[in-house]
Parts: C-alpha cells; sequence; structure tokens
C-alpha cells in the first residue's frame, strides 16, 4: 500500500474494487492495491506522484488523469462527473456513473467522508457481466419485436394467398389482405372460421392427418378445392408450414390459385388426347423429333420397320440418303430455335428390312411441353412417284396411246394447256382453238352443284402440291347433258411441275346406274307396300312389329296393337260386286290413316283385315283410339246401300311377350269383339 495522507487508509487494501481518496480539488491522495493495479499501467502519473512527492498535501495528480488519462476535467469535456455533483450539491451524499476502461465497464460511487466535508471516496465496481447479461437481454427482447414486427410486415405484404391456422385445431387466426380479396371474408370473419369452411369437401380428420404431417416433417403440400364466400369453387395449391410462436404450434398456409392453370392443362391434355387419336389412325406418317425421334404414330413405325423403342435411339435424318444429311441436320438445327419454321421436301428413304420407299416430307416446328420440337408428317407417295416415273420414261408409247384413246387428256400449267388429246376437244364440244385460247380455270371451272357425289371435294382450279384428284361431275354443253370421269394428278414435265387431267365420257355408266337405283327403289315399293291401299303389307308389318317390340321391351315403354277387319265384308262382296269391295278396302284405308300419328304403323294383315302398331301407348290410349276408328268407319258413307262397319281388338304388350303372344292376343280381342255381335272393340 501507498500512503500519501495524513490518515490511514489500509482498510480499503482488502477490497477487491478500486478505491480512491479525493480532495476538493480532484487531487487524489490515496490509492488502494486494486486501483493500484488497475490503472497503473494507464499512465505515468501515479509513477511520477510517488517518485516525487513526499506528503499528502504536495500531490498533485489529478483523479480524471489517473482513471480516463484526460489532461483536464471530465465535466468540461462533456461527460457527467460525480464528485462535481457533490461539490455543487451539499445536501447530496453519493453520486454516480458508469466508466468504460479498456472495454470494461466500472460503476463509479462518489461519497463524502463523514469527518470531512471536502474529501471524497470513489469505489470502481467492475459490473461488465452484468451490463453484457442486461443488455443481451435488452437486445435480444428488441430484435424478437423487431422480428414479430418484421414477420407481421411480411406475412401482411406477402405477394401471395396467405393465412395462419391453430395446427391442432384448424381455426383461422389470421389472413393477410390477399387472402381477404381472393376469399371475399373480412378479417373478423376469418378469425371464426375454420380450414373446414374453406376446403368443406375434405373431413376434419383428413385436414387435421394433414396439418399434423406438416408438424411431423415440418411442411406439406397438396391440391385441394376451395369455396368463396361467394360460392365459387376454385382448385388451389395448398402449401403449409409448421411454426412454433410463444410455445403455440401454429401452421402458415401459402395458396396459389390453379383454376385457370387446371383449365389449361384440361384443354392441353384434351388437345393431346385428340392429337394422339388422329396421329394413332391418320393412315400417314406422323412424329415428333428434335434431333432424335420423340415419338412416331403406328403408320410411321409400319412405314420405317421400326418399333418405338428402336426408333427413340435413331437420329431423324438417318433414314434418308447419307447425302442429304447436313441439309437436314441444318433445317432442324433452324427450326429448333425458329417457331414456325417450315421444312419440306420429296425423297427416298431407306427402311430398316433394306426396301426403298419414296416419301413427302414435311416438318414445322412447334412448341411442345415449353421447349421447341418438329412435327413432321410422312407421306408414302411410292405409287405416286413410281406412276411419274412411269410417265416419264413412257412419254413416247403415251402420246401413241392418247390420240388414240376416246379419253379427253389435258397436260397444264397454272397458266396454259401445255397439251391435249383429239379427243378432249370432242368431249367437251369446243375447238382445238377455243382450248389454246382459254386457260386452265376454263375447262376446271367446276362447281359443287355440278358434282355427282357429294361426298367427293372439288381441287383447285390448277394443279397444287396434291398428288391427285378424282370425281364424276355432270358438263352441259348447249343443253347436251354428259358425265365426265376427271382424274387429275401431278407429274413432272420437262424438269417442272405440271397437271395431267383425263375426262373419260362416263354417261352411258351414270344413266345405267340411275335406272337401276329407279329399279331398285321400284322394287322395294313393290315388295312393301300393298298395291291396292297403298299402305304397308302383311311383310312390312311382320318386320315393323319385331323392332317396335323390342324397342318397347328393352327400354320398358308401353306398346299397343290393334287389329280390325270388315263386317259382314264377303255379304259386301256377293251383292255389290268386287270392285265395290276394292274401292271400299281403298276408302277404308284413307280413312284410318288420317286419324293416325305419324309415329302409328298401318298396314293391310291380309283380306279384309288390317293392324295398327302404336308405339308409345297403353292399353286405355289404345282402346281409345279403337273406339274413335270404329266411330270414324260406322259414320263415313261409303257409297253402298247398307252401312260398313268394323270389329276390333286391342292388346298391349306384356313384357314376357313374344310376337306370337301379342298377335294371339289381339286376334282374341277381335273374335271376342265378332261374338259380341260385330261392330264393337274387344280386349283379352
Amino acid at each position: 500500500m501507498k500512503t500519501y495522507a495524513t490518515k490511514d487508509y489500509s482498510a480499503f487494501d482488502k477490497l477487491l474494487c478500486p478505491i480512491l481518496a479525493i480532495n476538493a480539488n480532484f487531487n487524489v491522495i490515496f490509492l488502494n492495491k486494486t486501483a493500484e493495479e488497475v490503472y497503473k499501467t494507464d499512465n505515468n502519473c501515479i509513477n511520477k506522484f510517488e517518485e516525487n512527492s513526499k506528503t499528502a498535501g504536495s500531490l498533485s495528480c489529478k483523479c480524471y488523469k489517473i482513471s480516463h488519462g484526460y489532461d483536464i476535467p471530465c465535466y468540461e469535456l462533456g461527460e457527467h462527473c460525480p464528485l462535481k455533483d457533490l461539490l455543487e450539491n451539499k445536501e447530496k451524499n453519493l453520486a454516480a456513473v458508469n466508466h468504460n476502461h479498456k472495454g470494461l465497464i466500472y460503476k463509479v460511487e462518489a461519497f463524502r467522508d463523514d469527518a470531512d466535508s471536502f474529501l471524497f471516496f470513489e469505489s470502481h465496481v467492475n459490473i461488465t457481466d452484468f451490463i453484457s447479461t442486461i443488455d443481451i437481454v435488452k437486445k435480444a427482447k428488441e430484435e424478437l419485436e423487431l422480428s414479430e414486427n418484421r414477420l407481421k410486415i411480411f406475412f401482411e405484404n406477402l405477394p401471395a394467398i396467405s393465412f395462419i391456422t391453430d395446427a391442432d385445431s384448424g381455426i383461422i387466426v389470421d389472413a393477410n389482405q390477399n387472402a381477404l380479396d381472393f376469399y371475399g371474408y373480412s378479417k373478423e370473419e376469418f378469425q371464426n372460421m375454420t380450414v373446414r369452411d374453406l376446403n368443406p369437401f375434405i373431413s376434419n380428420k383428413d385436414l387435421k392427418n394433414f396439418r399434423m404431417e406438416a408438424v411431423k416433417k415440418g411442411s406439406n403440400f397438396a391440391i385441394f378445392k376451395h369455396r368463396l364466400k361467394n360460392g365459387e369453387l376454385r382448385d388451389v395449391e395448398s402449401s403449409i408450414t409448421y411454426t412454433v410462436y410463444k410455445g403455440k404450434a401454429f401452421i402458415q398456409v401459402i395458396i396459389n390459385d390453379i383454376t385457370e392453370k387446371k383449365i389449361l392443362e384440361d384443354k392441353l391434355k384434351e388437345s393431346e388426347d385428340t392429337f394422339r387419336i388422329i396421329a394413332e389412325n391418320i393412315p400417314i406418317g406422323i412424329d415428333i423429333h428434335k434431333e432424335k425421334f420423340i415419338y412416331a404414330n403406328p403408320a410411321l413405325l409400319n412405314m420405317l420397320g421400326c418399333t418405338q423403342e428402336e426408333l427413340k435411339d435413331k437420329f431423324s435424318w438417318e433414314f434418308f440418303s447419307p447425302e442429304y444429311y447436313k441439309e437436314l441436320q441444318k433445317s432442324i438445327k433452324k427450326g429448333l430455335s425458329d417457331i414456325g419454321h417450315k421444312y419440306s421436301r420429296t425423297d427416298k428413304i431407306i427402311k430398316k428390312s433394306g426396301e426403298e420407299l419414296w416419301i413427302y416430307l414435311f416438318a414445322v416446328s412447334v412448341r411442345y411441353k415449353g421447349e421447341i420440337v418438329r412435327v413432321a408428317s410422312w407421306t408414302d407417295i411410292t405409287e405416286q412417284v413410281n406412276l411419274r416415273h412411269s410417265l416419264e420414261q413412257e412419254r413416247n408409247l403415251f402420246k401413241v396411246l392418247i390420240e388414240n384413246i376416246h379419253s379427253g387428256i389435258a397436260l397444264y400449267n397454272k397458266d396454259k394447256l401445255l397439251y391435249f388429246n383429239s379427243a378432249l376437244p370432242n368431249l367437251l364440244g369446243l375447238s382445238k382453238e377455243e382450248l389454246l385460247a382459254g386457260s386452265p380455270f376454263d375447262i376446271f371451272s367446276i362447281d359443287e352443284n355440278q358434282l355427282y357425289s357429294s361426298s367427293v371435294s372439288l381441287f383447285d382450279m390448277h394443279h397444287t402440291n396434291e398428288f391427285s384428284s378424282h370425281f364424276i361431275y355432270k358438263y352441259d354443253k348447249a343443253g347436251n347433258i354428259r358425265y365426265i370421269d376427271l382424274f387429275r394428278t401431278q407429274v413432272t414435265y420437262n424438269g417442272g411441275d405440271a397437271g395431267l387431267a383425263i375426262f373419260t365420257d362416263v354417261t352411258d355408266l351414270v344413266l345405267r346406274e340411275q335406272n337401276m337405283l329407279i329399279e331398285k327403289d321400284k322394287y322395294k315399293e313393290l315388295s312393301e307396300i300393298d298395291s291396292l291401299t297403298e299402305i304397308y303389307n302383311r311383310r312390312s308389318m311382320d318386320l315393323k312389329l319385331t323392332e317396335l317390340l323390342n324397342l318397347a321391351k328393352r327400354y320398358e315403354r308401353p306398346f299397343s296393337i290393334i287389329m280390325f277387319d270388315i263386317d259382314r265384308f264377303k255379304n259386301i262382296n256377293d251383292s255389290c260386286g268386287h270392285d265395290t269391295g276394292d274401292a271400299i278396302l281403298k276408302d277404308l284405308a284413307k280413312l284410318v290413316k288420317k286419324e293416325l300419328r305419324n309415329t302409328d304403323f298401318f298396314a293391310r294383315y291380309g283380306g279384309e283385315e288390317f293392324m295398327v302398331l302404336a308405339p308409345e301407348t297403353p292399353i286405355k290410349t289404345a282402346l281409345e283410339l279403337a273406339e274413335r276408328l270404329r266411330l270414324k268407319v260406322q259414320e263415313h258413307d261409303f257409297k253402298i246401300a247398307e252401312r260398313v262397319t268394323i270389329s276390333l281388338g286391342v292388346a298391349s304388350l306384356i313384357f314376357s311377350d313374344n310376337e306370337a303372344d301379342l298377335l294371339k292376343r289381339v286376334d282374341l280381342g277381335l273374335y271376342k269383339a265378332k261374338n259380341a255381335g260385330r261392330n264393337l272393340v274387344g280386349v283379352v
């Protein structure tokens, strides 16, 4: 201990914190051992004090020099000085301040000496750990509050639809503005709802399992249908995340409205299904490829002689001649970077078996599943090409032949007729000069009304990239009507494309066919219609009965039949003659036919017997119809002396009936009416 004052302060050496005795002039007159250890290395003030001073009164080392290293008082630098507080306020006995020394925090407390009002003591207590703990807690609290605020701001401004639910109950505790806008509920309404109010199609148990899976794994995902406040249903992706806040488990739900996406996906699937149906059944080859094949339809697999798996390992140009590889590769490279790029060529390909085919290839670049691919069609034109080559190789023979056949033949381009044989002017009723002065449009000016068959389509006026077309049309030149079979194909002529048309007069064939159709219609009419009454005959009735009975039984619909004949018709024939009897039969048929519906079938069953087949007619309605027919006949004037009446039998379908059962029952009904006195309706 170093003592520099008249008093003995050695007791302070036992304290573990620095103690300083200071007079009213801020001179330090005592340092305990701890103070010496803490401040001795700060500056040279204490050393000089120790070496140069002999008495306490002559000490000149200042407290602010020892503890702070300052040359002027702390308060003049704007810092709080506890010693100055005591000097200025004599009623005050204690003043304190926190002081930072080499990164350590000391609490400096100044207090008066009880025996000397101008002597003061300072204790410097190291409170660094305590302050650090307080600061950590305070900072953690501030960061927590800041984090909560940030979380709240983030949640409210999240660009997605989001709400928070209790993990266990599914009760919604909060929802952001996007959720309010999407679902149409207010925040207050949301806080009185559960997840099942939005998703009523899933049970509470399954919804809870969905949340518990997120609790277990941290997150979960599913696609649901959610119902909005206005009742509208929307397809949504639900991504949920488990979180714990203030000791309680919550689920944050992020909703992505995929309704429009799902509609588009459904439409895309429908389009893909349509494409697949067409591709699987179209007779031309179809493929999707990049550099290698991605897909090929059955027609192309058959054309190339490969399986789908074999084709996927091949480049799309491998089937062509090697001399064209670079051209095809260049086209594919350009096509894979240019939507809508088109490429076509006619060339030979070599099948897996080694067989050669001529094909017409057309490829276009499209977007498929997010990337550019090529869709190509392969048309086998081997037959057409062979025909074209044959025509070219045998041109001289062709000329000889076409000048000596009856069919008109023309070779043409889009501007003019290049050649026609001598039969063509005669067939069309035009002179050679008229044909030469005209254009292909003149001879190909055919509209749909001229077509002999409506199942074919017209081709363009001049040749196009199609290889052939064929139909028969009606040609009228100054009232001279002919039917012409026109076949048109594309050929190569003098190194360029041209059209070849063959006109054949098939008038006799068409007329003969038309006469056969007329005869067929007449025969059909004779086989189905009763020649006297001009209503259906027994044969037609038998066929119709089977048809209507089967329909009624299949669909469990009512069906009734009515059989009637003319009472005492033999007496009428005997007394009035058969001509009168025939006239009565014809008159009767016309009379009854007027009373029937379009759906009823009316036939002469034989002699004076008739049959009405009435579909969709229960027994009550059939009896009413039969009675109405009976009265109509009874009241009609048949131009003979005695009154003409009919007796009728009615039967309705029992679903165990066959044709024979139904006919037997209606016949019994007619027999019953006859036995009861005639001019009656009978039913069994």
